[in-house]
């Protein structure tokens, strides 16, 4: 039996099938609604290596170009975790549970409007869209190229943020995107 991975804001678990996930996390999406989302630590799924892929399934946890709420209030933890998944192989196809990519792409133009790799991005996103083609997988090498919270280490994003702790930059970036979408 192949295995599968499951990483949480707090924990790192491994089971032996994909059902066994799927029915140890349904569960805390079972009650979930715009009106009320789900008070758990965001997980994410990533499946066997297989031909040299991995793919994760990253529910709440990783957006293309942005990451999910911190529904817990501890950012420290969610910073620990996409800190897990950006040590996945450059060839990992990131599969979210929704996606905003288009306001999540200009939302990061702004803050990094130089990125020419984002420049590209959105263009090739744009277009994706006009011919109506998937916009999603992502690679891991993309996101680490221009997604702000895999990038909080950075000198540009300290900089920016006027703190040196990639925890505090983390922090003062998903509140300013909360407060940008209201999420």
């Amino acid at each position: 039996m192949k295995s599968s991975l499951l990483i949480s804001e707090s924990c790192l678990f491994v089971y032996s099938t994909l059902p066994v996930i799927l029915m140890t996390v349904a569960p805390l999406f079972s009650t979930m609604s715009p009106l009320n989302p789900p008070k758990l630590p965001s997980c994410s799924l990533v499946t066997p290596y297989i031909l040299g892929i991995f793919e994760i399934f990253s529910l709440q946890t990783l957006f293309n170009r942005s990451c999910g709420k911190v529904y817990t209030e501890n950012y420290s933890q969610m910073y620990q975790t996409l800190n897990k998944l950006k040590a996945l192989p450059n060839e990992t196809l990131l599969f979210p549970g929704h996606n905003n990519a288009i306001h999540n792409l200009l939302w990061v133009k702004t803050l990094d409007p130089k990125n020419q790799f984002l420049k590209m991005k959105l263009m090739a996103f744009e277009r994706a869209v006009k011919e109506k083609q998937f916009c999603v997988p992502s690679l891991m090498l993309e996101e680490r190229k221009y997604n702000p919270f895999l990038r909080c280490n950075e000198k540009y994003f300290s900089e920016l943020m006027e703190e040196k702790d990639p925890i505090r930059v983390f922090t003062k970036l998903k509140k300013a995107q909360d407060m940008m979408f209201k999420l």
